[in-house]
């Protein structure tokens, strides 16, 4: 997984200097020096630390499947359409960790970080918590439960992980009806006021 988000780097970067180059053409920076090299260098330190709690979140996924799975080789998980339903339920689960990551004190202190920038763009989506996997990982084992085997479990994080990086940003306004349905950069601007 962490391969993958390596590889994706360069993505990122690229979509990060368009997104500057933007908003300098519209009057409208949304990029400081300071802040940018804050979440950058943020999101470095949760990668470096990553390289050892994934295995844990992975691992212990990985452990937890055959003993809770009900359906461990059900055929719908080798299809698209279980690909796409294990990224509905991985978002399912991610959203109540976030959501107890903003109610209890102790998951907060993991998650805050993420909140800390004083500029909303796309390098603040990179300004990850080192603690994640090692704070959210049980938060995850209903996918166990329904067989979602590991390497769908993997695949949905890195997809819910790269949906989450695009809604960073002030330069895309409304979407209309999809603000209800689907997090948006017009609701996750106003989830990070």
């Amino acid at each position: 997984m962490d391969a993958v988000i390596v590889c994706a780097l360069p993505v990122f970067g690229v979509l990060m200097a368009a997104e500057f180059a933007w908003g300098l053409a519209r009057g409208r920076n949304t990029y400081g020096f300071a802040d940018t090299l804050a979440s950058l260098s943020q999101g470095l330190l949760s990668q470096v630390v990553a390289a050892c709690t994934q295995l844990i979140q992975i691992g212990l996924y990985t452990l937890a499947w055959p003993l809770l799975a009900l359906t461990p080789h059900a055929a719908l998980w080798h299809h698209w359409g279980g690909v796409a339903l294990a990224v509905l339920l991985y978002d399912f689960c991610d959203y109540w960790l976030h959501r107890v990551s903003h109610e209890s004190a102790l998951f907060w202190a993991a998650h805050v970080v993420h909140h800390q920038s004083r500029r909303f763009n796309l390098s603040t989506a990179l300004r990850q918590e080192s603690a994640y996997a090692l704070s959210g990982w049980m938060f995850f084992l209903p996918l166990a439960v329904v067989g979602v085997p590991p390497a769908q479990f993997a695949i949905a994080g890195i997809v819910v992980l790269f949906y989450q990086f695009w809604i960073h940003t002030e330069h895309i306004g409304s979407l209309g009806p999809l603000d209800r349905w689907l997090s948006t950069p017009s609701n996750h601007r106003v989830h990070h006021a």
